[in-house]
């Protein structure tokens, strides 16, 4: 049960740190800087794989980041 604890609250981490890389850099520096100016529980899970999709876009495949999404993600995009 603690991993899953762990394994959630990590996901919660990156998809907010997501936010506020998406909002720009002004932002992410005021965030950075003072983290009572986040917004609580905004997320942007999309922003986390911008580049392993835009990888995708121009060379065909997903990069290899050794995560177990990233091997789990490449094996689901091959053509059969």
């Amino acid at each position: 049960m603690y991993t899953r604890l762990r394994a959630a609250r990590t996901t919660a981490f990156l998809y907010s740190r997501g936010f506020a890389v998406a909002m720009g850099r002004e932002f992410y520096d005021a965030m950075s800087d003072d983290p009572e100016m986040g917004v609580p529980f905004a997320e942007c899970e999309e922003m986390c794989y911008f580049f392993a999709h835009l990888s995708h876009e121009q060379f065909g495949h997903f990069p290899d980041t050794g995560a177990r999404q990233s091997t789990r993600r490449r094996r689901s995009t091959r053509p059969t």
